[in-house]
């Protein structure tokens, strides 16, 4: 982008400051400060690809995102670990289907009573019966 040494390391402070601000108020105060430095490659970047999602990535906004304050995985990790408990290694692809397919119907809430659709069983129900 055209930029020295030196003007690397102050726009680098400029989006780790905005990347901790605790606001949509201090954010914005900082994204004009930034803005001021006159960049405009940099700034064209930056309001192409990372403004709009300020909310994903700005640590003092992240909250009004669905995460419930979890900024981990292990949401992601527990369906790999069900997925895997019912989808079988090296199976064809039907069958990864088939299985994918039970393995989300029992991915449901327990006090959601799942819909009846002819032909899908729960495995934890076949193992049930």
């Amino acid at each position: 982008m055209g930029v020295k040494s030196n003007q690397r390391q102050a726009l680098l402070k400029a989006l780790k400051c905005m990347a901790y601000a605790q606001s949509e108020e201090k954010y914005m105060e900082l994204y004009e400060k930034f803005t001021e430095m006159g960049f405009e490659k940099a700034n064209h970047y930056f309001d192409t690809n990372w403004h709009p999602i300020r909310h994903q990535w700005v640590e003092g906004l992240k909250g009004r995102v669905g995460t419930l304050g979890n900024r981990t995985n292990n949401r992601l990790e527990s369906v790999n670990k069900h997925v895997k408990s019912v989808v079988q290694r090296f199976s064809s692809l039907l069958q990864f289907f088939k299985d994918l397919d039970i393995a989300i119907d029992c991915t449901a809430p327990p006090c959601t009573p799942p819909a009846y659709v002819p032909g899908r069983i729960c495995q934890i129900h076949k193992l049930e019966k």
